[in-house]
């Protein structure tokens, strides 16, 4: 016989033999398996657990798929018992925690401690300018932002004394509140990480006395929405085109487009509060 013969005499014969292996596997477990239904209709032996059985049924599940690789499929029963050992103690291990939890609570409970509670979600704040000539301000904000109706006709303020409060529908189909000022000088310390917008009039002093100030209006952008609204025809400022800011033109007398072009805004803004971490805020 050539060197040729023989080699494939040789893999034939170990194909055999590794299939004659894996069959004697699988006819030993068989065999278990009929011995121990057999004792256990006798009555011979109690059931068997559950350990037994969840290991009985992933060994054999190891064998099938040793079985689907094919010619050379084997099974590593070294490598399987140290898996199963594996899964074991990670099931122990979790159960050992959820114990300690339940034990922890109990004591929590026997001691009549109160259960810890979640940080409170905070109302983002929008602001607007002050100026009664500006496009939108606290006499209709309200009508605009939440209504979709740009009023100018307005003679009193929305706000009344202090605040107003806007709330839309977002994307999700949730409803969110929004605090409207106009002078940052009723804000409290605090109250600056609620400030999310802010309608833009055109000058710069309207920032005057911002927190961010003095690190320039690219920072302020980084805070906080910028938006600024002025009819078709107006020209937009030259400061207000070199900010983060995005413009919106409003025809002068077809109030119909007020509601798309307010949708417009806030689907501009839902964007931009995407990349921000505003997870303190109920938005």
């Amino acid at each position: 016989m050539t060197n040729l013969e023989t080699a494939a005499l040789s893999q034939v014969v170990f194909k055999i033999l590794d299939r004659m292996i894996h069959q004697d596997a699988q006819d030993e477990i068989k065999q278990k398996k009929l011995e121990k239904a057999a004792a256990l209709k006798a009555g011979k032996i109690a059931n068997p657990n559950k350990r037994e059985e969840a290991w009985m049924m992933n060994r054999q599940r190891e064998l099938d798929k040793a079985g689907k690789k094919g010619d050379g499929g084997d099974f590593d029963a070294e490598s399987f018992e140290r898996q199963m050992m594996n899964n074991e103690h990670g099931s122990l291990m979790g159960k050992k925690k959820d114990k300690e939890a339940k034990k922890e609570k109990s004591k929590i409970a026997k001691a009549g401690l109160p259960k810890p509670k979640e940080a409170k979600k905070l109302i983002p704040i929008f602001m607007v300018p002050q100026g009664r000539t500006a496009m939108v301000n606290m006499y209709n904000v309200v009508s605009f932002l939440q209504d979709g109706t740009l009023d100018k006709s307005k003679k009193t303020r929305d706000d009344a004394k202090g605040p107003c409060y806007v709330e839309r529908k977002n994307e999700k189909g949730k409803i969110v509140k929004f605090e409207i000022h106009d002078n940052i000088k009723s804000l409290k310390p605090e109250d600056w990480k609620r400030i999310v917008g802010c309608l833009v009039q055109g000058p710069a002093w309207q920032f005057k006395g911002w927190k961010w100030e003095k690190e320039g209006m690219a920072a302020i952008g980084d805070h906080c929405c910028l938006t600024y609204l002025h009819y078709e025809d107006e020209v937009v400022p030259a400061n207000v085109k070199q900010w983060a800011c995005r413009t919106f033109g409003l025809s002068k007398h077809k109030r119909h487009l007020d509601r798309p072009l307010a949708s417009q805004l806030w689907r501009h803004f839902d964007n931009w509060a995407l990349r921000q971490n505003f997870k303190h805020l109920a938005m």
